[in-house]
């Protein structure tokens, strides 16, 4: 939504470059498709780079964490490497705390084995 809002603005659209743990798509196509979206591999370089030329960058520091919380951790904060904001605390930019609800609505975890043993009366979810 935030990508959207920025990019339909009249006056002034601008692009959400969202820095992210890459590493874990394989696929070419996923990685040119989410580059196209504004994702951007996490590095310390990367955000440099796009802090000094001026861009509009979204961290998310829980990562990919937050899609992996158990339902009864919804809506909470976990802990998350606060590292990831030195770059921009280096170079003195200003950030600005947004809060995003509803991920785990998004992106269902149906991965627990235990909630589909006993949900689904599954002998082999181990």
């Amino acid at each position: 939504m935030a990508v959207f809002a920025l990019m339909t603005r009249t006056a002034a659209p601008r692009r959400l470059n969202i820095i992210a743990d890459m590493d874990w798509v394989e696929d070419p196509s996923i990685r040119a498709a989410a580059a196209q979206l504004g994702f951007v591999p996490w590095s310390s370089e990367n955000m440099k780079a796009l802090l000094n030329a001026g861009e509009l960058v979204a961290v998310f520091p829980e990562g990919l964490a937050a899609i992996n919380k158990p339902f009864s951790e919804r809506y909470r904060v976990r802990d998350f490497d606060w590292t990831r904001l030195l770059p921009a605390i280096e170079l003195g930019v200003n950030i600005y705390t947004m809060s995003t609800v509803g991920c785990e609505e998004a992106i269902p975890n149906i991965s627990h084995r235990k909630i589909l043993k006993r949900y689904l009366a599954c002998p082999h979810c181990q």
